[in-house]
């Protein structure tokens, strides 16, 4: 499994063979007009490809290499001249031999094609010229004809050698799977059946061409095409306009949609006849087409992010994608090929924001109410404690430093320098009030940067970590059984019991329980505005508007914690995406530096009483005043931040006697 990084991905694809028309009308063809392709016509083949950033920071080229049908002698372009590309944008990369192809084409296919300026200003895509043999794109029909359709369009990267050698190129990204019954785009290239013979067994009609091929100029000519995208972005509400939390790099791990002039002889259907698909504007190609709607697993928000840098808070970690690309190696470990790419893996399970990230409470089975045993082997939650390893991991990693990136110098001491003494300002969930909880970033109220103070909402996770920790039931006061079972915040969170085979309890075994705070409030009605019983949960910052006072919809979080909230620091554009996995992490990842379940200083208060015996009746009776001998009060810090295995010894600071 190779690691996922920053990488180019392919948007579109086209493929059409161009035929210069016959202005004389041959002898038997009087009735046919002058339009008519034979073999003996000029013949070119444009090839075009779009690639995209869909990441948040610029994506440097160097290193990745664009295919077209490979192995089919066609050839490949080295993206490396070509530079950059910036977040949100595209860049089209094309080869088309002289005036053939390119002379006096119609507008609607010079926009359809993105190969206007204008065009691609509009739609931010950078067009880069490549005529053919600037970037070794064949733009003879035959190698597409005879090309191995599996490799039809590849982006591969040219990586560092597994065990020795030359670099390997690896494919990361194409527009058809490896395997027989996917090679979709491939198989409709290779299938384009249109060879001029010189002859005709059924007339064209008059003034039309040669059957199967549609006019791209002012009837100068013919082509036969081939067409495939990737959803560009969704609406999911319907509304027509693409609002900040739909605003997503679909074209990741959309369905890839073909289009063709013709295949095997069988023509258009009524949907992708050619006089519909060039009616008014826009053309099909635009940049508004690229939406998929068929397929609700889609409608969701997320953001491509990528870390590839200085880690500033553990609860990123959950932003990570967990695979990326799989490879097959032959003996040796020689690569041999990719056998699923990461976009693959992606539209294999894009069910919801997590898809290929960390659900840190997820529970393998049906339900979190599962019932399970932690004490079988082969329980899905067997871990001491009983808790799902995704949770756990959280553990297991600090931010220690300003990171090697930052050109600075300094230490966070969540580690205290890896020196093994204690952690200084650490604040312990089981062990802190409500009152101290709330001085953590955000945990009294969501200060969002556009608000006015008395906008925004309160945020009760403080509350919701205590009934948690205590495994209050939060009964309402409306309950008939209030006054006998009542515990906790009247009707805040319940969270008396835990199912699933959890840990039962009471406290925090791993600051990864938080992200186990996913019930609400239960006021009903609800409180008031600001007070939604939503501001109970850990993933809140992601559920509600936060512009109180403004026009509605669905607005993204920009709080102070958010260290991913602008999306193109080129363009200076905020990040605008809402609703995503990010923003369901981003109130625990905002504290995930500054909390922790134990303590390594501990304040202990305790009482020495010495008596005597009384010595008629023989009893020690340290209750009888007249016996006392001495009732002292002591103070003592235990300090057991060197404590790592069962033979150490906490440290005793001080050891002091109060006065009476």
């Amino acid at each position: 499994m190779l690691g996922m990084e920053q990488q180019p991905f392919l948007v579109e694809a086209f493929i059409g063979h161009v035929y210069a028309s016959d202005f004389t009308v041959p002898v038997g063809y009087e009735n046919s007009g002058n339009n008519l392709v034979f073999d003996d016509h000029p013949q070119s083949t444009i090839v075009i490809v779009q690639i995209a950033n869909p990441f948040d920071r610029v994506l440097d080229l160097n290193g990745f290499r664009l295919r077209v049908f490979f192995d089919g002698s066609s050839g490949e372009v080295d993206l490396t001249p070509h530079g950059m590309v910036n977040p949100g944008s595209a860049k089209t990369f094309y080869a088309i031999e002289n005036q053939l192809a390119g002379e006096n084409l119609e507008p609607r296919w010079v926009n359809a094609l993105g190969l206007d300026d204008a065009f691609a200003n509009a739609h931010n895509v950078t067009a880069v010229l490549g005529p053919a043999g600037a970037n070794g794109w064949s733009t003879d029909r035959n190698d597409y004809d005879t090309g191995d359709e599996k490799r039809a369009i590849e982006i591969v990267r040219m990586i560092p050698p597994f065990v020795g050698g030359p670099a390997v190129a690896v494919v990361l990204d194409r527009i058809d799977l490896i395997s027989e019954d996917n090679t979709v785009f491939g198989s409709a290239v290779t299938d384009m059946d249109y060879m001029a013979t010189g002859s005709c067994e059924l007339e064209p009609p008059e003034g039309d061409p040669w059957p199967n091929v549609m006019s791209i100029g002012t009837d100068t000519h013919w082509i036969e095409w081939v067409h495939v995208t990737r959803a560009w972005d969704v609406d999911i509400n319907s509304n027509g306009v693409i609002e900040p939390d739909e605003k997503n790099p679909r074209y990741v791990f959309g369905l890839r949609d073909v289009d063709m002039a013709q295949v095997d002889g069988e023509s258009y259907d009524s949907l992708l006849d050619p006089n519909i698909w060039f009616s008014a504007p826009p053309a099909r190609f635009e940049t508004s087409d690229k939406r998929y709607y068929a397929d609700n697993d889609l409608n969701f928000a997320m953001q491509m992010l990528q870390k590839d840098g200085d880690f500033e808070q553990v609860g990123e970690l959950l932003n990570v994608w967990l695979f990326g690309h799989e490879l097959e190696f032959d003996v040796g470990d020689v690569y041999k090929e990719t056998v699923q790419t990461f976009s693959e893996f992606m539209s294999d399970s894009a069910k919801g924001p997590h898809v290929n990230r960390l659900q840190p409470g997820q529970i393998i089975g049906n339900s979190q109410l599962e019932p399970s045993d932690p004490q079988y082997l082969f329980d899905p939650l067997h871990a001491v404690p009983a808790l799902p390893a995704g949770l756990r991991v959280l553990d297991a990693f600090v931010c220690d430093g300003i990171g090697v990136n930052s050109g600075g110098a300094g230490e966070f001491l969540n580690a205290n320098g890896f020196s093994g003494k204690m952690t200084p300002g650490l604040i312990n969930i089981n062990t802190a009030p409500v009152e101290v909880m709330r001085a953590l970033p955000h945990m009294t109220r969501m200060v969002h940067e556009a608000n006015s103070p008395s906008d925004n909402l309160y945020v009760r996770i403080p509350e919701a970590i205590v009934q948690y920790r205590e495994r209050f039931n939060g009964i309402s006061p409306m309950d008939p059984n209030y006054l006998l079972y009542s515990t906790g915040i009247p009707s805040g969170a319940n969270y008396s019991g835990r199912a699933g085979g959890l840990r039962p309890e009471r406290g925090l075994a791993s600051i990864g329980e938080l992200t186990l705070l996913t019930k609400p409030a239960q006021f009903v009605p609800p409180l008031p505005l600001l007070e939604p019983n939503e501001n109970w949960q850990v993933d809140f910052a992601a559920l509600r508007p936060l512009v109180v006072g403004g026009a509605g919809g669905v607005e993204s979080t920009q709080i102070s914690t958010d260290v991913n909230d602008v999306f193109d620091p080129m363009g200076d554009v905020p990040d605008q995406v809402a609703q995503d996995v990010e923003e369901q992490n981003l109130l625990f990842a905002g504290i995930s530096n500054l909390i922790t379940t134990r303590s390594d200083m501990f304040t202990v208060y305790f009482k020495i009483r010495s008596f005597r015996q009384n010595r008629v009746t023989g009893i020690w009776d340290a209750t009888d005043p007249e016996y006392i001998v001495d009732d002292s009060r002591y103070v003592m810090l235990v300090d057991r931040s060197e404590v790592n295995r069962p033979t150490d010894k906490p440290k005793i600071l001080y050891l002091e006697k109060l006065p009476k």
